[in-house]
């Protein structure tokens, strides 16, 4: 489904444990480097109930896709998570969810004159 880039909310549930958040976002369905938008989101209130929906306030992708030079998409999401207090953090600092993607609404051409 289109979304607009101004403001684009995503939806994902919480996993048991973790306290910190990330969502990355990118145009390349393996997140480079250069092409990846990384949010950093508030600490969950309760981080060991497990499936909590959490929506995030809407974030503007457009600059980001424009400066990717792609406005329209195919772009993809993930959530990474982690609890803060884990004397060993995950290799690369988080776990993922699988990958969605989404793209952009396009406006369409003006009318002929």
């Amino acid at each position: 489904m289109p979304v607009d880039l101004n403001a684009v909310s995503f939806r994902f549930l919480s996993a048991g444990g973790a306290d910190t958040y990330i969502i990355q976002v990118s145009d390349q369905p393996n997140f480079p480097a250069g092409r990846t938008l990384t949010i950093n989101l508030p600490l969950l209130a309760n981080p060991q109930q497990d499936a909590q929906v959490v929506t995030t306030p809407p974030q503007n992708l457009l600059p980001f896709a424009q400066s990717i030079g792609n406005t329209t998409g195919p772009f993809y999401w993930r959530v990474g998570y982690r609890n803060s207090q884990d004397a060993q953090p995950p290799v690369g600092g988080f776990v993922f969810s699988e990958v969605q993607t989404f793209t952009a609404v396009t406006t369409p051409p003006s009318p002929p004159s």
